[in-house]
């Protein structure tokens, strides 16, 4: 792919998220995804310890990057069969399954995954499995071409048994999965994409500093080579780098927080 049809990919995505998450309506979409979230303790305590509960699991195995980033891995759509292992749920006789993917999975790969269920005979589960395609090898995130088919979000709708008992499990959380949670009125099985930076080796810093866990000298929110490079311009690590600043070693053992920051 050429750098320029990256960058047209990269702009349509970018201008399709814009439009979905303008910022007069993101308070709302936080309102509404906070309110499916709110179902999961209940689910948590009614459906998951009961093995003959009724459950729809609809599973969105999108790698949601950067479609230039995405554009670059050949087979990407692929990865979206790491989510298979799911079907192992199918063993629970009253649980349905439905997993989307950009193009069909070959019969064959199915067979195999249903054929290792413990006890089950794989014609029964099959009858609780509902794959969908969007039929679409572009480069872009799953969850942004399911958003992109209305019709396709109704036939998983229409699908789900019951609401109240079904939930989305994802390969990453972001802002499309939770939109996706939203139109399909059903919790997603996953953390507040919002909170997706403390995930990061920075934001998981972040965390620790917080509850008085000691960490590895380091500093955060480093995101290319100059600003790692501006940083020993002025202080040393490991005997290397300038003298303006204090040194960085131990740092955080030797001086408060507000300190560092400042």
């Amino acid at each position: 792919m050429t750098s320029r049809s990256a960058q047209q990919l990269r702009q349509a995505s970018f201008a399709a998220e814009a439009n979905q998450f303008d910022d007069d309506v993101i308070e709302d979409k936080r309102s509404q995804f906070d309110r499916l979230q709110q179902r999961l303790p209940q689910m948590y305590a009614r459906v998951f310890p009961d093995r003959r509960a009724a459950r729809t699991i609809v599973v969105i195995p999108s790698l949601t990057l950067n479609p230039a980033e995405l554009a670059k891995i050949e087979g990407a759509h692929h990865y979206e069969e790491r989510m298979l292992f799911l079907l192992m749920l199918l063993q629970l006789p009253r649980a349905k399954l439905i997993y989307v993917t950009s193009l069909p999975i070959s019969p064959s790969v199915i067979d195999y995954f249903l054929h290792l269920l413990p006890g089950i005979p794989s014609i029964h589960a099959r009858r609780r499995l509902t794959f969908f395609s969007c039929y679409d090898a572009s480069p872009l995130p799953l969850a942004q071409k399911i958003l992109d088919r209305p019709r396709l979000i109704g036939k998983i709708r229409d699908a789900i048994v019951d609401p109240d008992a079904a939930h989305i499990s994802c390969f990453n959380s972001t802002r499309l999965e939770r939109e996706l949670a939203i139109r399909l009125g059903i919790p997603l099985y996953a953390a507040n994409p919002e909170l997706g930076h403390l995930g990061s080796k920075s934001g998981s810093r972040q965390v620790l500093a917080e509850a008085g866990v000691t960490t590895p000298d380091g500093v955060e929110n480093l995101f290319h080579e100059h600003e790692i490079a501006s940083c020993t311009r002025c202080h040393q690590i490991g005997g290397e780098g300038g003298v303006v600043g204090p040194a960085l070693d131990a740092i955080a053992a030797r001086k408060a927080e507000a300190y560092i920051r400042e």
